[in-house]
């Protein structure tokens, strides 16, 4: 049997969670409104989560970590393959998360986002992102300047990366999606190995 978590709610109450040794599977989405307790709550329901294979932060729980600059250490997710985080709006998150989570090893990334920034000013290259990140998924790619830039930064650094995703809106023209494809095709990369898919 796989034993599973899915929290959704629009307040951080207070969550006392024990004997989630078992835990594979996490999904957290939380309403947060920049308050110090709201915060600590937070992480009482992610601290007993470190042996989940599969991770998603929502974009309440990305945006505290972005506001309170990592004060809160995540725990060590040692058994992570999976991440997915909801950034939209957050645009520092590059720089905090993937150094909080360095060296553990997660392979699988998946952005669900509608904006994210400042990828080319950070000089950070994490060694999660340079030696084990194995897949990317990007949703709801909308071909803007900064997301290319995103891209770059992903195809330049990862340098074990197998396979990139990139998912267009639905009413994007497929003549723009195999240009798309032309060109990220185009784009220096360091892993010569990497597939990179438009769909």
């Amino acid at each position: 049997m796989t034993l599973c978590i899915d929290y959704i709610d629009y307040f951080a109450s207070f969550y006392s969670i024990g004997g989630l040794n078992s835990l594979v599977d996490a999904r957290i989405h939380i309403y947060f409104e920049y308050m110090d307790v709201e915060l600590e709550n937070i992480w009482s329901l992610v601290s007993p989560l470190s042996n989940v294979r599969f991770l998603c932060l929502e974009y309440g729980f990305v945006k505290a970590l972005d506001t309170y600059n990592l004060e809160y250490k995540l725990p060590i997710f040692r058994n992570l393959n999976h991440l997915q985080l909801g950034c939209q709006g957050v645009y520092s998150w590059n720089k905090g998360i993937m150094a909080e989570i360095d060296e553990q090893h997660e392979r699988y990334l998946m952005l669900t986002r509608e904006e994210i920034e400042s990828w080319s000013k950070t000089q950070v290259i994490p060694s999660c992102l340079r030696f084990h990140l194995k897949r990317i998924i990007i949703e709801e790619y909308l071909q803007t300047e900064w997301e290319l830039e995103m891209v770059k930064y992903f195809l330049r650094n990862a340098s074990v990366l197998e396979e990139l995703l990139v998912v267009c809106k639905t009413t994007e023209p497929l003549a723009d999606k195999i240009q798309l494809g032309r060109a990220l095709q185009e784009l220096p990369r360091g892993s010569m190995t990497c597939s990179i898919n438009v769909e």
